[in-house]
């Protein structure tokens, strides 16, 4: 993982915050296998992926005393197409075949205030 975060004060005593990580995940084997056998026991081989996501938020401090923030958020910045091992339709069901991929690039917000 790595993360990188700037923070800045702006006129007014507004803050700025920009946030940009990255997580990586290497090739995975579920089960270990025989020989030429790639797994056993139902395993598989899923490839590596690496996921970006963003941050960028504004606080300050009202002239009355009240404090605030926003944020706003970006995950899986590039939109990688990936999943992992244990996502499966039926949960935790070893036997299960069909692979359930983790959902695309997301936004979402944060509002904080203290009053």
């Amino acid at each position: 993982s790595l993360n990188l975060i700037y923070n800045t004060l702006l006129d007014n005593n507004m803050g700025l915050r920009l946030s940009y990580g990255l997580t990586s995940q290497s090739d995975v084997l579920t089960s270990i296998g025989d020989g030429d056998d790639c797994c056993r026991d139902n395993g598989e081989e899923l490839g590596g992926f690496t996921l970006h996501y963003a941050s960028a938020g504004l606080s300050g401090d009202a002239r009355d005393g009240d404090e605030w923030n926003v944020t706003l958020f970006v995950d899986n910045l590039f939109d990688k197409y990936y999943r992992e091992h244990l996502n499966k339709p039926s949960g935790f069901d070893p036997t299960s075949s069909t692979p359930v991929y983790e959902p695309g690039r997301s936004y979402w917000a944060r509002l904080e205030a203290k009053f």
